[in-house]
């Protein structure tokens, strides 16, 4: 490409720009670029080409180059040609020296509009790899021989394949990934293009990429295990919107029937940690202060005699199978309410989300349509997830895993002998517990604390939230 080039040019206007990029001077760095690949030796014999009609030439083959410059450049007449008589050279190519395949194709290594308005911006060399691939080759009288240990193309294809790889990528390196695709060399701007190359080193750097994951992974779980106060919560919680991937594929291979999965449909992860770890948040914040509104909720469907004092204040005779089945009826009672709390808060804006993405689906590139199919089941089934396998976590930390974190933490902070002597010097008042006529305690909703209540039963975010933010939102609000 022309290295002054404005994107100014107008097929319908071309009075406005006069380019021309085959000069001399650019011709000889053209000529020297595609030498780079034309006088490779493994270009040459490994990968050399029998052309488009093998048969023609008896299967003979050649370094595949198929480059106007280079017809022009070994014209016999071009070392007395000025820049006039190439142009004219270019614009009205001799017939008698081309073959009609040529000819028809001509117009190709140029950009769009130089047939009809003369100026060229841009040109295109191309370059022709064969299978299968020689393996060995000697020369003989001045004739190459090229063996090979392959049956045809197909056989062993991905091992050729990556032989062709293996040589082109630092050629591919070199002039465009180590020059940020703007290599510049007099009045040109060079950039060379295999996809099957392209897409290999974007493999490349996506799997070297990969340890930003797992840092995002662990950054996520270091900030979870520290606002749910949980380690065991925080690696759960993790599974739970990992597990959302295998559910989501299976509804978009299988039931949608869309086969198409690339690089990008595995970025989604980033989102997903995301919008998976805010709803976990939400989820928890939820059950930690359904504790301040469901209280007292327990009883069983009938008391047994030896368990009645349970109901009456007297914790000393209750067995451990009552004070089980009040645990487990106040869980009940707690998940309850945590879930049609935070269900509804978390389907708002799940749907948003899924919208979004949905919304993508009506581009016309497939890949961006089967990326925004993709997310949005992903982040449907996260959310499935988290209102049904999350709660079943929440309660089995609860019952049998909490116990053991906070004792864990308790003698790691060598808090567990300080809170031992308290709990043995200082007696701790029994509330009273209303009991109905059938005898079931009776839960108590949406309980008033005091300030002082509040700064020992709520975390430091919610006191600040609470008593500081709030205040401080409704001394300066707005009235309309």
């Amino acid at each position: 490409t022309l290295k002054d080039y404005a994107e100014d040019f107008d097929i319908n206007n071309p009075d406005k720009t006069d380019y021309w990029i085959l000069t001399r001077e650019n011709i000889e760095t053209i000529i020297k670029y595609e030498n780079i690949i034309v006088e490779d030796a493994d270009w040459k014999n490994r990968f050399c080409f029998a052309g488009p009609f093998p048969t023609a030439t008896n299967y003979s083959c050649a370094a595949g180059v198929v480059s106007a410059v280079r017809w022009l450049y070994e014209y016999p007449g071009y070392d007395n040609m000025t820049d006039e008589d190439i142009q004219e050279w270019i614009m009205n190519p001799p017939t008698e020296l081309l073959e009609p395949r040529q000819l028809e194709n001509f117009n190709f290594f140029f950009n769009p509009g130089m047939e009809e308005t003369g100026q060229t911006y841009i040109y295109r060399s191309f370059f022709y790899a064969g299978q299968p691939i020689a393996t060995e080759w000697e020369t003989v009288n001045g004739t190459t021989v090229h063996k090979t240990e392959y049956r045809n193309p197909l056989d062993e294809a991905t091992e050729q394949q990556r032989e062709y790889i293996d040589w082109a990528t630092p050629i591919f390196k070199e002039i465009t990934v180590d020059n940020n695709g703007e290599l510049e060399d007099g009045d040109l701007q060079i950039l060379t293009v295999s996809w099957i190359v392209y897409n290999d080193y974007f493999n490349v750097l996506l799997n070297e990429s990969m340890v930003y994951l797992v840092f995002a992974i662990m950054i996520v779980v270091v900030y979870m295990s520290i606002h749910l106060g949980s380690v065991f919560l925080a690696f759960c919680a993790l599974f739970q919107i990992l597990m959302s991937f295998p559910l989501a594929y299976f509804f978009y291979r299988i039931v949608f029937g869309i086969p198409h999965y690339d690089t990008l449909s595995s970025l989604i992860i980033f989102v997903l940690l995301g919008v998976g770890a805010d709803d976990v948040f939400v989820f928890t914040d939820a059950w930690l202060q359904s504790a301040h509104f469901v209280k007292n909720i327990g009883g069983l469907d009938t008391i047994e005699e030896k368990d009645a004092g349970c109901w009456n204040n007297n914790a000393k005779s209750c067995t451990g199978c009552c004070l089980r089945r009040n645990e487990t009826k106040r869980n009940v009672a707690k998940m309850s309410f945590a879930f049609r709390r935070a269900a509804k808060a978390m389907l708002v804006t799940q749907i948003t989300t899924f919208c979004a993405f949905l919304a993508t689906a009506t581009s016309a590139i497939m890949p961006i349509a089967a990326f925004g199919i993709w997310a949005a089941t992903i982040v449907a089934m996260n959310y499935v997830l988290v209102i049904s396998l999350y709660p079943a976590i929440l309660i089995v930390h609860q019952v049998y895993i909490k116990k053991f974190e906070s004792a864990c933490l308790c003698f790691l902070c060598r808090c567990g002998s300080k809170l031992v002597n308290k709990s043995n010097n200082e007696e701790a008042p029994t509330p009273e517990i209303p009991v109905n006529d059938d005898g079931d305690m009776v839960p108590q909703l949406a309980r008033q604390l005091s300030e002082e209540e509040q700064a020992d039963e709520y975390r430091c975010f919610e006191q600040f939230l609470g008593r500081k933010w709030s205040k401080y939102i409704i001394k300066f609000r707005v009235f309309a």
